[in-house]
Order: C-alpha cells, then sequence, then structure tokens
C-alpha cells in the first residue's frame, strides 16, 4: 500500500457522457442516431466532454395501481428484471437505481415517468416512432433481463368478458400480415384474476387461431405474444427484446480501470459495468515521445464503453519521461513488468482521490510474458 499522492505530471482529465440535449420530432428536433452521442466537445478549462450533464427529474416510486398517465398511454415499455428480484431487504436500492439509470438513458425521448409492478417497471411512451431509438438506448441498460413495446388494456368487469376483448384486442394488432405460426406466453402478476396463466394463454391463443387462420407452435413459434396480467390491467406485446442482464451501474461501488488500447481491458470494463460497477479510465501514452494515436484509441474506446454506463472520467496520463528513466537505468528483461507497476502505483493514487475503491486491468495469466503468475505478483 502507499501514501496518497497528487496527481501525476502530464495527467489530463476527459470527462465523458452521453448527449443529453437532444431533441426530437416531438419537441421542435429530430431523434438523435445511434452513432451521435459520441462527439467530444471542447469545454472550458482544457477539459473534453462527451455531451452534457444529466437532467432529469425524480422517478415516482409508487405502483401502477391510480396512475393516470400510465393508465391511459397508447404504448407501454414493460421491463424485467430478474437478478434484482432475488434480492432481500436491500431490494429497493437496486431498483431505485435501475430506475434512475432508466430516466437517464431516455432523456429527451417522449416518455413519462417510471411506474412499478412485480418485478417489472412500466414506461409509458408517448409516440411509437421514438421506439427504434428507445430499444437501442434500453438494450444498454445493465440490470434489465428483457423489455417490450406493450399495448395496455384495461380488465375490467367480468373476467370472461376481459379476457375476450384483451382477445379481440390482440387480433387487431397482429393484423391481416401473414403469420405462419405463433404461440402465448401469459405471467398472471396479480393471483386475485380468477383464471390461471395456462388457461390465460389457451383461451387467448384459440381466439387469435380462430382469427387468423395461424397454426400454434410452442418450441418455435414466427410471433410470441407475451401477455402480463397485472392488478387492474393487461400489457401484452409482439415482440421482447433481450436485455444487457447483470446489475445496475452504480450499485456496486467505483472502480478505475487500465484502458490499454488493446482488447482485454475493454472487456474487463464492460464485465465490471455487467456487475454493477461505476467505471472511469486511465490510459498510459508516451508523450512526449510519440504523436497522440494511443489517446485517440482510449477515446475511442472510452466513448463506446460509456454508452453502457452513461458517464464516466477517463484519465491520460503522460508516460513517457518515466519509461525514458526506467530505459536508462534498467536492462531490458525487466523494463515491462517494471512500466505496469508504476502503471500501477500511479493509477492506485488516481484511484483513492477519484473515490474507485479498485483497480481493473485486463489482466490474462499466461497470455504474455508480462502476465505470468510470478511478474503479476511484482507488478501488483
Amino acid at each position: 500500500m502507499m501514501a496518497q499522492e497528487p496527481r501525476a505530471a502530464g495527467e489530463e482529465q476527459v470527462w465523458l457522457s452521453l448527449l443529453v440535449e437532444q431533441r426530437d420530432e416531438h419537441r421542435g428536433g429530430r431523434l438523435p442516431g445511434p452513432h451521435e452521442h459520441g462527439a467530444l466537445a471542447r469545454s472550458e478549462g482544457g477539459r473534453e466532454r462527451l455531451g452534457e450533464a444529466f437532467r432529469h427529474a425524480s422517478s415516482d416510486e409508487s405502483s401502477i395501481c391510480g396512475r393516470r398517465e400510465l393508465m391511459g398511454a397508447a404504448h407501454v415499455i414493460v421491463l424485467r428484471y430478474h437478478e434484482i428480484a432475488l434480492k432481500g431487504r436491500n431490494r429497493p436500492f437496486f431498483v431505485r437505481r435501475l430506475v434512475d439509470n432508466v430516466l437517464r438513458a431516455t432523456a429527451g425521448l417522449p416518455v413519462g415517468s417510471v411506474g412499478r409492478a412485480s418485478a417489472r417497471l412500466l414506461l409509458p411512451l408517448h409516440d411509437v416512432a421514438a421506439w427504434p431509438e428507445a430499444r437501442a438506448r434500453l438494450a444498454r441498460i445493465f440490470g434489465l433481463a428483457n423489455f417490450a413495446l406493450a399495448h395496455e388494456m384495461a380488465l375490467e368487469g367480468d373476467a370472461e368478458a376481459a379476457l375476450e376483448r384483451l382477445g379481440e384486442a390482440i387480433v387487431g394488432r397482429l393484423g391481416a400480415a401473414p403469420m405462419p405460426s405463433f404461440r402465448v406466453h401469459t405471467k398472471r402478476a396479480d393471483k386475485r384474476f380468477p383464471l390461471p396463466s395456462p388457461e390465460v394463454s389457451r383461451r387467448l391463443g384459440h381466439a387469435i387461431r380462430v382469427a387468423t387462420g395461424s397454426r400454434v407452435d410452442l418450441d418455435d413459434a414466427a410471433v410470441t405474444v407475451a401477455v402480463d396480467i397485472l392488478p387492474g390491467r393487461a400489457f401484452f406485446s409482439l415482440e421482447k427484446v433481450g436485455g444487457a442482464g447483470g446489475l445496475p451501474v452504480g450499485t456496486s461501488g467505483r472502480v478505475l480501470a487500465l484502458l490499454s488500447g488493446g482488447l482485454d481491458s475493454p472487456v474487463a470494463s464492460w464485465r465490471m459495468m455487467r456487475r454493477g460497477c461505476a467505471v472511469d479510465f486511465v490510459h498510459f501514452h508516451s508523450a512526449p515521445f510519440h504523436d497522440r494515436t494511443s489517446q485517440e484509441k482510449a477515446r475511442q474506446l472510452a466513448a463506446e464503453l460509456v454508452r453502457w454506463e452513461l458517464s464516466a472520467a477517463l484519465h491520460l496520463v503522460a508516460f513517457g519521461e518515466v519509461q525514458r528513466q526506467i530505459v536508462a537505468a534498467i536492462g531490458r528483461p525487466l523494463r515491462v513488468v517494471l512500466y505496469r507497476r508504476m502503471m500501477l502505483r500511479i493509477a492506485e493514487a488516481i484511484a483513492r482521490a477519484a473515490g474507485a475503491e479498485a483497480l481493473v486491468t485486463g489482466e490474462s495469466l499466461g497470455q504474455v510474458a508480462s502476465q505470468t503468475l510470478p511478474n503479476l505478483a511484482v507488478i501488483e
């Protein structure tokens, strides 16, 4: 262990975040494309930012019951989480962080407040034209098992009649397009609804088959109709999008990743994000003895990774003088090990100052000579 040190000479700090001041068709502009979140803009003080700081309203943490906005929405994005649901009394902490991340990711899109119901988040979408962009952003939110653009329908009065109306709504959404095969998958979160999930699926499947003439295929259906039965409401969707899984970023603390410009360190950083870590980055370059190629590569990698965690800091450390002194004093066989040892010592000082609790290196045992077990013991 070493005492906290001041910022290394020549260190440059780059702040990264996704673009928030986004305009869409509904607010006097256009929806941003999938690659328009990555342009670095020069800001005051010599620092660089990828977009602006996020601004969003706090979410309503109540359930969907009585929510006027949600119950009147034509389209609702149903967000399902899995691993979070296995948590105990600290589950609300994980859910709140997930809600916060969803709101940050969808900033600038025509969405409403997030509702909650039975291991699901419900996000009203006010204009279906924004669905492709919303889908792309939500697919990068860690903590989501899957999500779908769903249609909401009230379940009022007699259960038999309500189910018949639900079947008619589903048939209407399927339209006249040919459908080779289908299946219905029902989850009944509201156990007070008198019909069990298999019976709901059977009756809805019968209605769809009669109306469309399509065959039922429970194993390899061309279309899966997903139905969620919630208190007083039902949501049905015709497409389920796989989520990023894992835990919401920010639930497992902050770490600092040494970003080399290769493949292993970005993969290690991504995997730590998936386990709930907020990841900052540090890159060591050989200025002033080499050009800025490695720095630009580090910026590109960090800009891509930040799309998965929404904001991060990139520290660029001029390491050329340290390398020069090691070359002048140490024989060739030990130089790489000493380079890496010094990088970790500097990274540790930066991590302490930034409040990071661990370093991420992407080391792969035995991959190169410096990554043997004895060398790793010396480096760390």
